[in-house]
């Protein structure tokens, strides 16, 4: 339920909550936030944030109920050419919106800035330029523990061909890292890394455009290194049918990271090589405007070959293994997704939609097979097929009102 306020100056104040009720002895779950979005006259300044508390009732097997908090907020100048942003962000170890919402972890309070100048006047060769800088650091709340700082900053714009392009710079000093393990309470030492790279996007008003990116990331300890190239393609037939494809390839060699899991107190990290793959196929149809199709396939290969064994030391530093260990624990993973989708709209703000999901996943730890024969013996396996039906009807309340 949301019971959502318009204020002026484009501001507004909301209420939100989430409840989730089950039969039987498991837990109920209950979420309550308050968010705000506040601006002065002219959209000068901005003032936003939320504050949110979680409620787990009834947690087997001692039924006992949990709550947690959270809250973000921000405040900065949203107009003009320089404009900044400070954010803070925290939640407490028992804060959870997972049982209707999407939560990775608690337990950490961030602080973020971020800065930008930008050109709006067309000059000799761009049409508007933006420099950025954002910075911020995170710490484990409980208990407190410095988890990691970043800097980045980058360059962006648009030229005079309607062409867009960007550059970017990162810097990470050493993290500690609380999820690397697997094993709570224990921390990972994760060395200090650069990165930069680039990107750039042609005009997306004609029949055929691409995008290309390109990033590096350098680790000193292990010479470790880190490669992503990205690349897409559009291409707009008619006014009916546009087909757009997406690449994306991930090298990372001598990366460090959890291998597997002997015991509690014996976690064992390895020196590796991974590479991943990503295409996805896009196809858009419009029989009409008021009637469309759309259809999205999506396959994404990983594969780690670990090289070196290290055990993890208590201060989170790693100890060579001598030999290895006596177990496979490369992995060669495939996902294949298809995703389609017929629309139609039958009336103001009413739709029938039809859908078909197509999923299947592949796991194996042999490594020694190329893209392609990957490919063609994820095909081969078990598949999950769906079909759907939904049907959305819009009732205008004042329309009702004037026909009473």
């Amino acid at each position: 339920m949301v019971v959502d306020q318009t204020l002026k100056n484009n501001s507004s104040v909301s209420l939100i909550n989430t409840n989730v009720m089950r039969a039987g002895a498991d837990y109920d779950a209950n979420v309550t936030a308050g968010l705000w979005d506040m601006y002065s006259k002219g959209n000068k300044w901005n003032l936003n944030g939320k504050v949110a508390v979680s409620q787990l009732l009834g947690i087997l097997p001692e039924g006992k109920n949990q709550v947690g908090t959270a809250y973000n907020w921000g405040f900065g100048k949203t107009s003009g050419r320089f404009q900044f942003q400070v954010s803070q962000n925290f939640s407490d170890e028992k804060y959870n919106h997972n049982d209707m919402g999407y939560f990775t972890n608690n337990n950490f309070l961030d602080n973020n800035l971020w800065v930008t100048y930008r050109w709006l006047q067309p000059k000799g060769w761009y049409n508007r330029l933006n420099w950025n800088v954002n910075m911020g650091t995170s710490h484990r709340f409980k208990p407190w523990a410095y988890q990691n700082l970043w800097f980045n900053t980058n360059l962006n714009g648009q030229l005079k061909n309607l062409w867009w392009f960007g550059t970017n710079l990162n810097y990470n000093p050493a993290q500690n890292d609380f999820y690397e393990p697997r094993v709570a309470d224990k921390v990972f030492r994760r060395p200090a890394s650069w990165g930069g790279g680039g990107w750039m996007e042609t005009n997306r008003a004609k029949k055929y455009s691409m995008g290309l990116e390109l990033f590096t990331r350098l680790v000193k300890e292990y010479d470790g290194k880190g490669y992503d190239i990205g690349m897409n393609h559009q291409f707009r037939f008619n006014k009916k049918l546009t087909i757009s494809t997406n690449t994306n390839v991930n090298y990372r060699f001598n990366n460090l990271g959890f291998a597997t899991l002997f015991a509690a107190d014996s976690i064992i990290f390895a020196v590796r090589d991974r590479q991943t793959v990503e295409n996805i196929l896009n196809i858009k149809y419009n029989f009409t405007n008021m009637m469309g199709l759309t259809f999205r396939a999506r396959h994404y290969w990983s594969e780690v070959e670990n090289n070196d064994f290290y055990s993890l030391q208590k201060d989170g530093g790693l100890k060579p293994i001598p030999g290895g260990i006596n177990r496979n624990v490369d992995f060669n993973v495939n996902y294949f997704n298809i995703d389609m989708v017929f629309t139609w709209q039958f009336a103001l703000g009413s739709f029938v939609n039809i859908v078909w999901k197509d999923a299947i996943s592949n796991f194996t730890r042999d490594t020694r097979n190329n893209y392609f024969k990957n490919f063609g013996e994820t095909l081969r396996t078990d598949q999950l097929n769906s079909l759907s039906v939904r049907v959305i009807y819009f009732l205008d309340y004042l329309n009702l009102k004037k026909k009473s």
